[in-house]
């Protein structure tokens, strides 16, 4: 299923229930950590425990079970806005690979619409399997021009879409966020993983995950209870 490193599912959610993480975004008092460029929900889970309701969500789960197989669980999590500046951004919009865990995925849902101009996800097709660089190092930032060199312009896909569609992709290929130009980008994202995931543990209270099922506890094996 993932050819090309990624799949684009539009329609993939009603609108209408991606707006209570739109409006946390937005909200002055929400706990944020920010730079000049973007600003994204300190905890996450604890803020919106939403979000692990839309990651429990059958539509969700089962297209998490055809990319991972069924042993899979939540990951790490990205609230985020990224905003129109002029100052340059030296890390998520620069090509990267994600080493966070040797099988994972990410969803990415936009929580507006986002074309040429508002920042959309970009991914070198194939790169998820055809490793041309030499010396690449974790955390490493890689310029378009370099990536032209080795995969071509042709590779290079920006993925623009609507409020409500998902894109599912292996980040361990190259990608990165296309700046904003003249609009906002308002994502989440989600990481699906089979191990725990390299850079920290996400919290969650410890009341929701005594709610859950059995199965769904095991879904949120890796959180840290709180």
């Amino acid at each position: 299923m993932f050819k090309k490193g990624y799949k684009f599912i539009p329609n993939f959610i009603e609108p209408c229930y991606l707006d209570i993480f739109y409006d946390i975004l937005q909200e002055s008092n929400t706990k944020t950590s920010k730079n000049n460029n973007f600003i994204k929900v300190i905890d996450p889970y604890l803020v919106c425990p939403e979000i692990i309701e839309l990651a429990l969500s059958k539509n969700v789960q089962d297209l998490a079970t055809s990319f991972l197989g069924s042993k899979w669980g939540i990951g790490t999590c990205n609230l985020r806005k990224s905003m129109v500046t002029d100052i340059e951004e030296k890390t998520t919009t620069f090509f990267h690979r994600d080493d966070n865990s040797k099988n994972f995925i990410k969803m990415f849902f936009y929580l507006n619409d986002v074309d040429i101009d508002g920042g959309p996800f970009t991914y070198v097709e194939g790169s998820h399997i055809n490793r041309r660089e030499k010396d690449w190092t974790p955390g490493s930032r890689w310029t378009d021009e370099k990536i032209a060199s080795l995969y071509g312009l042709e590779k290079i896909v920006h993925l623009t879409g609507k409020k409500g569609d998902l894109i599912v992709a292996n980040t361990t290929g190259f990608h990165k966020g296309l700046k904003c130009r003249t609009k906002e980008r308002n994502m989440l994202t989600i990481n699906f993983t089979t191990e725990a995931e390299k850079f920290g543990v996400f919290k969650m209270y410890e009341t929701h995950f005594k709610k859950l099922t059995e199965e769904e506890r095991f879904r949120c094996r890796f959180m840290d209870l709180v």
